[in-house]
C-alpha cells in the first residue's frame, strides 16, 4: 500500500478475496477497495486478510478474470502467492498479451516450503522456522522426561523437507529426520526402526522431525503397508502411522515399551505473526514489485537472488522445477553431521535408491538447462 499510493499516488487499489476465483465470485463483495486504515495492525497479524482458496484454474475462470479487470479499468496486477498462484498469473497474462491489453503483471511468490526455483528463500520461510524450532524444544524435553521417550514432530512439507531440515539444522536437538526427497526404509538390520531403538537404549530418548509428505520417500515394500493400515488417504500420515507402529515394533522385537509423544504445529505455525526477517522481505519485493511495473517492466516475478532483488522473466520461473533435497547436498550432510543419523537403507536398496534419486536429479538439471537456452533469447530481444 505504501509503495503503491505513497510512492506512486495511485488512486485507487483493490485487494481481491478467495485468490482467482474472487474476481468473478460475490462481486463486488469480494473486491475490497483497501487503504492505509484497512490494513492498520495487519502486520501483527498471522495467515492473510484477503484468504486463500484451493480452487481449480480454468481457461474460464480466467477469461471471466481478465474480462472483470477491463471492467473495472484495471491496469497493475499484482499476484502473492506459490507455485499455483504464480501458474495461474501465467495464464492470464498469455490471455492479456493475446488480448492486447495494457495491463501489467508481477507475481510475488510466497512459499513457506522454500522450494521455490532460483530465489535464496520464500517470504515465510524463516517465521515457519522459528516456531518449528519451539515444537522440536518441546519434543526433546517430553521425550527427555520419560523412560525410553520418543518426540515426534510434523511439519510442512508435502514434496519437499525444507523446513524439516532447516529445522533440524538449527535446533541441533534433532536425531533423525525424514523427507520425501530422500529413500528410506522401516524395518531390517539397517532401516528406520532399529535406528530409534539403538538410540533410546543408548541415550534414553530420540528426537524425530517428519515432513508431512515424508511418506513418499519410503520404500515401494513399505509403502504398501502404510497403504494397507492408512487406507483411504491421498497422501498418508507417516508421522501418525510411525506414532502407532513403533510402540508395537519396540515391544515385540526388543521387548521395550517406548514413551512416543506426537506434536503437529503446522496449523498454528501457519496462523503465526511474521517475524522481523520475513516482514522486512515482504515490504521490500512490494516495494519492487510496484516500482519495476512504473519502470516499464511486466511478465515477471520478483524475489531475492545472492541477496539482491532481482525480476525473473514470469514464463521461465513457471517453467522450472521446484528445488528439492540432494542427498549429496551440503546442507542434507551438514545434517548428517548434526543428527549422526545413517541412510536407513538395506546396502542393496541404497544402491537401487541412489541411483534413481540420481536419475530424477538428472531431469531437472536438464530442465534448467534448456531453460538457460530460453534465456538467451531474452537476452538477445
Amino acid at each position: 500500500m505504501e509503495a503503491i499510493k505513497q510512492g506512486i499516488g495511485v488512486n485507487k487499489v483493490y485487494g481481491i478475496k478467495w485468490g482467482f476465483s474472487g474476481f468473478t465470485e460475490d462481486f463486488p463483495e469480494n473486491w475490497i477497495e483497501l487503504s492505509a486504515d484497512k490494513l492498520h495492525e495487519a502486520q501483527n497479524r498471522g495467515g492473510t486478510f484477503l484468504g486463500t482458496s484451493m480452487e481449480e484454474f480454468s481457461l474460464d475462470l480466467v477469461e471471466k478474470a481478465v474480462e472483470r479487470l477491463v471492467e473495472m479499468k484495471i491496469n497493475h496486477v499484482y499476484v502473492i502467492g506459490g507455485d499455483g498462484s504464480m501458474k495461474g498469473l501465467n495464464e492470464m497474462r498469455e490471455l492479456i498479451r493475446e488480448s492486447k491489453l495494457k495491463i501489467s503483471v508481477i507475481g510475488v511468490p510466497v512459499a513457506i516450503d522454500n522450494d521455490l526455483p532460483y530465489v535464496d528463500r520464500s517470504i515465510g520461510y524463516e517465521t515457519c522456522l522459528e516456531n518449528a524450532i519451539k515444537a522440536i524444544d518441546s519434543a526433546n524435553v517430553e521425550a527427555e522426561a520419560a523412560e525410553f521417550g520418543v518426540g515426534i514432530v510434523r511439519l510442512m512439507g508435502k514434496h519437499c523437507g525444507f523446513i524439516a531440515l532447516g529445522s533440524t539444522l538449527a535446533s541441533r536437538d534433532v536425531n533423525i529426520c525424514l523427507v520425501p526427497e530422500l529413500h528410506f526404509q522401516l524395518k531390517g538390520d539397517q532401516g528406520l526402526y532399529e535406528a530409534i531403538m539403538k538410540r533410546a537404549k543408548a541415550k534414553g530418548h530420540v528426537v524425530i522431525v517428519i515432513s508431512e509428505g515424508a511418506y513418499n520417500g519410503l520404500i515401494h515394500e513399505d509403502r504398501e503397508i502404510v497403504n494397507k493400515a492408512m487406507a483411504g488417504e491421498d497422501l498418508p500420515d507417516l508421522a501418525a502411522f510411525i506414532k502407532k507402529d513403533l510402540g508395537a515394533y519396540a515391544t515385540a522385537e526388543h521387548k521395550v515399551k517406548l514413551t512416543i509423544k506426537y506434536l503437529d504445529p503446522m496449523e498454528s505455525i501457519r496462523a503465526t505473526k511474521a517475524v522481523s526477517t520475513d516482514a522486512d522481505m515482504a515490504s521490500k519485493l512490494a516495494t519492487v514489485a510496484v516500482h519495476s511495473v512504473m519502470a516499464g517492466f511486466t511478465d515477471c516475478v520478483v524475489g531475492i537472488v545472492r541477496n539482491s532483488a532481482v525480476m525473473i522473466p514470469l514464463d521461465i520461473f513457471i517453467e522450472a522445477k521446484n528445488r528439492k533435497i540432494k542427498r549429496k547436498s551440503p546442507e542434507w550432510q551438514r545434517l548428517l553431521q548434526s543428527t549422526g543419523q545413517a541412510h536407513f537403507l538395506s546396502d542393496e536398496n541404497f544402491k537401487r535408491m541412489s541411483d534413481f534419486e540420481a536419475k530424477e536429479n538428472l531431469k531437472r538439471k536438464q530442465t534448467y538447462m534448456d531453460i538457460k537456452k530460453q534465456s538467451q533469447s531474452y537476452k538477445e530481444s
